[in-house]
C-alpha cells in the first residue's frame, strides 16, 4: 500500500473538485461477469493432439496439389516444429518496391478423402514462416470460408480453422496462399470428424447466448478488467469469448427526455460486439481503443438488465500476446442531453518573461431536439489554489457538437514548469450549465513545458537534453495487459529507478493509469496506435460513409451484420455486396483508433509527441496523410513521428519514406540491420534536418527466466552516442520487461526474456549495468576514509553535454548510510547538492558522520533525483561477506538445485561442490537458489556455498551433502501470490513437460489439496478460503515424475 501514496491525494482532490450529483452518475460494471466459449469459434491448442480417427494430409501425401515454385524443407526456421519428415515453402512476391507489383497465384491444396458427407473441425500445423497474414481458404458444403494466420506464432501446434460441412462428393479442400509478400510455409492439415449435435448446437448458440433470458449460471466467473487467460482452460484459446453481466440500475434513474446513458468500454480485444437486454447495440475494432455507446432506449428501467459481449482475440500482432477479453474498465453513465465531450489544455510557456498563455479547448454535445445557449466555465488550479477562470458562451444546434475556445494567461509567480525531475502538475475544471443547473463537468490535470526540436537537438523547457528509456510491454503474465494499478505503479518506479527520463512507451493505446503515472513522476512519453502491417486484412478493409453509402445505392444498412465505427460520422466496412468500388486506402481505421488515443490522453504531460505506426512497409502515402491527419484534426501543437526499421535501406529516400514528414525520426535499430554507425550515418545523410531517437535497440534473448542475464554488449552501444552522434537525443531499448509470447523462439514457459526485469518483476543483472549506463554522472568515488574522525571525501564525475545521458540535475541530494554487521542501518545522512550543469563536469564534498559502532558493514551511497528516485547507487564494503547458509538441497537426476538466504553484504553467490575426486564450482549467481547440472548418477557429492563482495569472498558455508536420485529437477517457483480470490503461481517449464502438479494448503505441514494443469509458466487455483497458503509443484516428464520443489510461501498481493 506504501506505493499508493503518491497516487491517492491526486484522485482524491480530483474526487472533490466534482459535484456530488455529477460524481454519482457514473457505475462502475468491474467485477465479476459470467463468461463462456462456443465450440467451433476458437481452440486452445494445448489440447489438441492428433487422434487415431483424425483425417491428417501431409504436404508429402498424393492428395495434395500445388501451384508456382515450393521449396522442400527439412528444418524449421527459428527451431520451430513441423509434422513428420518435412515441408514446402513458397515466397509470394507482390510489393510496389523496386518495380514489383508481381501477381503470384501459387498455393497448397489439400483434398479430404471422406469416407462419408459430415461434419469436421479443420486444423493446420506449420512452421516458422515470415507470413502475417497466411490466408486459408476452406471450400465446404456451404461454399469457401478465408481464415488469416500469422505463421510467426503457435509454430509446431496444431490450430483450428473452425468446424465445417462438408459433402463426401463435392471438390473439398484446404487450400493455402497469399495475397500479399511474404513467406509462407505448407505442412500439415487435420479434419477431426464431430456430431451433427455439436454441429448444430455450435451454430445455433451464437444467436443465443446474447438473449436477455439465456441461462448463463454455467458459465465462469471472470474477472473485469481481465482476460480469459486467467482461467486455466483459456490460458492459450484464440477465437471468439462471450461475457454477461446482469446490473441494477441505481435508484433514480429512469428515462426522461432530458437524460441520456451510455456504456463504455476503456478496451476490449480485439474484435467486440456489445448487446444490451438483447438488443445489439454496436461493434468496435481495436483492442486498447476506448469506446461507449449509447444505450438509453435499450435500458430496462424497470428491472433487471443483461449486457452480453462478444470478444473476439483472433487478431495476432508481432510477437505480443494476444491477451483476450475486457481488458480495460467498465461504466455505465447518466449524463444530461448536453454534455462535455472532451477538453484540450495547451500551455504555452514563456522561458524569458516565466510567464504562460493557455489556450482551451472544450467540445460540447447537444444530444437534445432544441437549440441550446450554453455557459462555459473553466477554473484553473494548482493543488487548492484557483489561479485563472475561463469563460464563454456556446450555441448549439440540435443533435450537434461543437467546440469553444477559451484563453488565460498566468503570471510568472503562478508558472512552474513540468520537467522529469520536477513533475507539476495543474488541473482545470470546466462546467457547463443551463438555467443555474449544472449539465456536465470535466476535471483534467495538466502540466507547462515547452518541448522544441532544432536539427540535432531536443529541448525541454529551452535546455538541451540526451535522455534513456524503455518499450516496455503492455502486460504482466497473471494480469495480461488488463494491469492493475500496483502493477503499472511498481513497473513506473522501476524504470525511473534505471534512469528512464523518455521513452517510445509500446505499440498501442496505453492503460491511461500508466500515463497518470508518468504525469507524476516524470517520465517523457511517445505514445503510438497499434498499427504494425498495413497488409493485414484489417487495414486492406476500405470504410465509407454510411449515409452517403444509403443514399447512392438507396439502401437501409441492417447495423447489427455491418462493421460500422465512428469517427466524425458513422462508416461502414465495405463488402462486395454494397456495389461500392473505392482504389485508393482511406485508413480510417487508423483515423479511428488516432482519434480514440489523442481524445483520450491529449492533456498529459507526460506525452510530447504521437506515432501513426511502427516498422512499416510500402508506407510512404500511409505516413504522410496520417501525420497531417494528427497535426491538422487532432492535435497541431504536439511532435508526430512513424517509427521506421527501414529508413536505412538503398530503396527508402527522402521519395518514398514517410520520415520526409515526421518531427523526429524514430529507428529501431538491430544487429541485423548492420553496424550501428553505418545506420546512423545513412538515416542522417538522408533527412539531416532531424533528429534522431533511436525507439528500439536490443539483442538476443537470455536464455531464461533466471536472473544472471547480463548484456555486456549494452555499454558498448551506448559508445556510439558518447561524444559523436549528437543528433541523436535519446534511445529505448527493448525491452523493458519480460513478456508473453507464442512467436517461434520463445522459451517453453512462454516468455519472451529480453527484459530488464523478468515478468515476475524480478530485477536482473542488467538492471544495475543500465542504471550505471542511464545516471547523470559516470561515479561515484569516496577517498580518505577516516573512521576516527568521521569523514571522507566523495566526488562525482558529471557527464559533459555531449556525453549521454546528458541533463542538468537541479535539487539533488547524495544520501550516504552505514550498517552494522547486522545489515542494520547505524547512521544516515544527505548532501543537498547545487545545480550541476553538464558542463560543471565535478562535484566533490565531505561526507561526515558520528556514532558508528567498531564494527562497520558497508557505506551505501545514493544520488536522488527531488522525486526520490536513485540515479546512481553504490556500495563499499569494509569487510568480506558474511559467510551464507545453505537452506535446502533438492536432489535430481545428475543435478541438484541449491537453496539458500541471502546475507546483508553480498552481491553474488556461487557453490563448490566435490565427489571426493575432484572440487567444481558453479556459475555465479544473483539469486537465491543455484542449479548443478551434469552430476554423476547416484553419485554423493558434498556441496558449501560462498557469497562474495567488493572485498572478497567469505568462508565458505557449512558443508551439505546430497545423493543423487532418479527424479528430475522439480520447476523452479518464480513467484506465487493471491489475488481476488486465485492461488497465482509462476514457475519454469520445459517443452517436453506435460502436467504440472500443485499440492497446497493453509498449514505448511499438511499440504492437503492437490491441483493439476497443463498450462506453461503460470497457472491459477481458486481457493476456497482466503488467507496464506504453501505450496509445492512438480511436473511430469518423459522421465517420470519429478520431484517436488521446495516449500513455498503464498501471501495475499496488496
Amino acid at each position: 500500500m506504501k506505493k499508493l501514496f503518491l497516487y491517492l491525494p491526486i484522485v482524491f482532490f480530483f474526487t472533490c473538485l466534482i459535484p456530488k450529483e455529477v460524481r454519482s452518475q457514473e457505475i462502475s460494471l468491474n467485477g465479476k461477469w459470467k463468461f463462456y466459449t462456443i465450440y467451433g469459434e476458437g481452440s486452445n491448442y494445448l489440447n489438441i493432439e492428433e487422434r487415431e480417427s483424425d483425417i491428417v494430409i501431409d504436404n508429402a501425401d498424393e492428395n495434395v496439389e500445388m501451384k508456382g515454385s515450393w521449396k522442400v524443407s527439412k528444418k524449421g526456421e527459428r527451431n520451430s516444429g513441423f509434422y513428420q519428415e518435412d515441408y514446402v515453402q513458397h515466397y509470394f512476391s507482390l510489393t510496389d518496391l523496386n518495380n514489383g507489383n508481381v501477381q503470384d497465384s501459387s498455393y497448397v491444396r489439400f483434398y479430404p478423402e471422406f469416407k462419408k458427407s459430415g461434419y469436421y473441425e479443420v486444423f493446420t500445423i506449420f512452421p516458422f514462416s515470415s507470413h502475417l497474414t497466411a490466408q486459408y481458404n476452406i471450400q465446404h458444403a456451404d461454399g469457401i470460408t478465408t481464415k488469416y494466420q500469422s505463421q510467426r506464432v503457435v509454430c509446431g501446434e496444431w490450430v483450428s480453422l473452425g468446424i465445417y460441412d462438408f459433402n463426401q462428393a463435392d471438390d473439398n479442400y484446404v487450400e493455402l496462399t497469399a495475397i500479399v509478400s511474404g513467406a509462407v510455409a505448407a505442412d500439415a492439415v487435420m479434419f477431426r470428424e464431430i456430431s451433427e449435435e455439436e454441429f448444430l448446437r455450435a451454430k445455433s448458440e451464437p444467436d443465443r447466448v446474447h438473449l436477455k433470458d439465456f441461462d448463463d449460471s454455467e458459465w465462469d466467473d471472470l474477472t473485469v478488467p481481465g482476460h480469459w487467460g486467467m482461467i486455466n482452460d483459456f490460458s492459450n484459446y484464440t477465437g471468439i469469448g462471450w461475457y454477461r453481466k446482469h446490473i441494477d440500475l441505481p435508484d433514480g434513474w429512469q428515462k426522461a427526455n432530458s437524460k441520456r446513458y451510455y456504456l463504455k468500454f476503456g478496451g476490449v480485444y480485439h474484435l467486440s460486439k456489445v448487446y444490451l437486454n438483447g438488443q445489439y447495440i454496436g461493434m468496435n475494432r481495436g483492442g486498447f481503443t476506448p469506446f461507449e455507446f449509447d444505450v438509453t432506449d435499450a435500458l430496462n428501467f424497470e428491472g433487471k438488465n443483461v449486457i452480453a459481449v462478444q470478444a473476439d482475440n483472433s487478431a495476432i500482432v508481432g510477437a505480443t500476446w494476444n491477451w483476450g477479453g475486457i481488458i480495460r474498465d467498465v461504466t455505465l453513465t447518466q449524463a444530461n442531453t448536453v454534455r462535455i465531450d472532451h477538453q484540450y489544455m495547451h500551455a504555452d510557456p514563456d522561458l524569458q518573461s516565466g510567464t504562460a498563455e493557455l489556450t482551451l479547448k472544450v467540445k460540447v454535445e447537444n444530444n437534445s431536439n432544441q437549440e441550446r445557449s450554453i455557459p462555459v466555465k473553466s477554473s484553473v488550479r494548482s493543488g487548492a489554489d484557483e489561479l485563472a477562470t475561463l469563460s464563454g458562451e456556446l450555441l448549439l444546434a440540435p443533435h450537434s457538437t461543437d467546440q469553444i475556445t477559451l484563453t488565460a494567461s498566468l503570471d510568472a509567480s503562478e508558472v512552474e514548469l513540468w520537467h522529469f525531475d520536477n513533475p507539476k502538475l495543474y488541473q482545470v475544471q470546466t462546467v457547463i450549465s443551463e438555467s443555474g443547473q449544472v449539465l456536465s463537468t470535466q476535471v483534467d490535470q495538466f502540466g507547462i513545458r515547452k518541448v522544441q526540436l532544432t536539427d540535432s537537438q531536443l529541448l525541454l523547457n529551452g535546455e538541451a537534453v540526451r535522455l534513456a528509456g524503455f518499450n516496455r510491454v503492455s502486460e504482466s503474465r497473471y494480469w495480461g495487459s488488463s494491469e492493475p494499478l500496483e502493477v503499472l505503479e511498481r513497473d513506473v518506479d522501476l524504470m525511473k529507478e534505471s534512469g528512464a527520463n523518455f521513452m517510445r512507451i509500446m505499440h498501442g493505446t496505453q492503460n491511461e493509469k500508466l500515463i497518470e503515472l508518468c504525469d507524476q513522476k516524470g517520465i517523457l512519453l511517445f505514445e503510438e496506435i497499434n498499427v504494425r502491417d498495413l497488409d493485414n486484412d484489417e487495414f486492406r478493409a476500405n470504410y465509407y460513409p454510411v449515409a452517403k453509402l444509403e443514399e447512392e445505392q438507396g439502401i437501409n444498412l441492417n447495423w447489427a451484420e455491418e462493421e460500422i465505427l465512428m469517427l466524425d460520422e458513422p462508416y461502414v466496412m465495405l463488402r462486395e455486396a454494397h456495389g461500392v468500388e473505392v482504389n485508393e486506402k482511406n485508413y480510417l481505421l487508423a483515423k479511428y483508433w488516432l482519434k480514440g488515443m489523442i481524445e483520450r490522453d491529449i492533456n498529459h504531460p507526460s506525452i510530447i509527441g504521437w506515432s501513426v505506426g511502427n516498422e512499416l512497409n510500402n508506407h510512404y502515402e500511409y505516413g504522410r496523410e496520417m501525420i497531417e491527419y494528427v497535426k491538422k484534426e487532432l492535435d497541431p501543437y504536439r511532435l508526430v513521428t512513424c517509427v521506421s526499421n527501414s529508413g536505412q535501406k538503398e530503396e527508402y529516400t527522402p521519395q518514398t519514406d514517410p520520415n520526409t514528414f515526421v518531427d523526429m525520426i524514430m529507428h529501431n535499430m538491430y544487429r541485423w540491420q548492420g553496424e550501428p554507425q553505418e545506420i546512423l550515418d545513412a538515416l542522417r545523410t538522408k533527412w539531416p534536418d532531424k533528429p534522431i531517437f533511436i525507439s528500439e535497440f536490443g539483442f538476443d534473448p537470455f536464455p531464461s527466466t533466471a536472473l544472471d542475464g547480463d548484456k555486456e554488449v549494452f555499454s558498448e552501444w551506448m559508445d556510439h552516442f558518447r561524444f559523436k552522434n549528437e543528433f541523436v537525443i535519446g534511445t529505448s531499448m527493448w525491452t523493458f520487461n519480460d513478456y508473453r509470447s507464442a512467436y517461434a523462439g520463445t522459451t517453453a514457459e512462454e516468455n519472451r526474456v529480453w527484459g530488464v526485469i523478468t515478468t515476475w518483476r524480478e530485477k536482473r543483472r542488467l538492471f544495475d549495468r543500465i542504471q550505471r549506463e542511464h545516471s547523470p554522472v559516470k561515479g561515484i568515488e569516496v577517498s580518505d576514509v577516516d573512521f576516527t574522525n568521521g569523514k571522507a571525501n566523495v566526488s562525482m564525475s558529471i557527464r559533459d553535454a555531449k556525453d549521454y545521458p546528458s541533463y542538468t540535475m537541479r535539487d539533488y541530494r547524495l544520501e550516504y548510510a552505514f550498517r552494522d554487521a547486522t545489515g542494520k542501518v547505524v547512521f544516515e545522512n544527505a548532501l543537498q547538492l547545487p545545480d550541476l550543469a553538464p558542463q560543471d563536469k565535478e562535484w566533490s564534498e565531505e561526507l561526515t558522520w558520528t556514532g558508528l559502532p567498531s564494527a562497520v558493514l558497508d557505506l551505501t551511497l545514493r544520488l536522488k533525483a527531488p522525486t526520490g528516485y536513485t540515479r546512481l547507487e553504490k556500495t563499499i564494503s569494509f569487510k568480506r561477506a558474511i559467510a551464507p547458509k545453505i537452506r535446502e538441497v533438492i536432489a535430481g537426476k545428475n543435478a541438484a538445485r541449491v537453496l539458500f538466504d541471502q546475507v546483508p553484504n553480498a552481491t553474488e553467490y556461487y557453490v563448490t561442490y566435490t565427489d571426493g575426486a575432484k572440487v567444481m564450482q558453479s556459475e555465479k549467481t544473483v539469486a537465491d537458489f543455484v542449479d548443478i547440472g551434469d552430476l554423476g548418477t547416484e553419485k554423493t557429492y558434498e556441496l558449501a556455498l560462498v557469497a562474495i563482495n567488493d572485498q572478497g569472498e567469505s568462508k565458505p558455508s557449512k558443508t551439505v551433502k546430497v545423493t543423487m536420485t532418479e527424479k528430475v529437477l522439480p520447476p523452479i517457483v518464480w513467484d506465487a501470490f493471491i489475488t481476488d480470490g486465485q492461488l497465482v503461481i509462476g514457475y519454469s517449464s520445459d517443452f517436453t513437460d506435460g502436467e504440472y502438479t500443485v499440492r497446497y494448503g493453509k498449514d505448511p505441514e499438511n499440504l492437503d489439496k492437490t491441483f493439476r494443469s497443463n498450462v506453461r509458466g503460470m497457472m491459477s487455483i481458486e481457493l476456497d478460503k482466503p488467507g496464506t497458503q504453501y505450496l509445492q509443484v512438480s511436473r511430469n516428464t518423459p522421465m517420470g515424475e519429478s520431484n517436488w520443489s521446495e516449500l513455498v510461501r503464498a501471501d495475499l498481493n496488496l
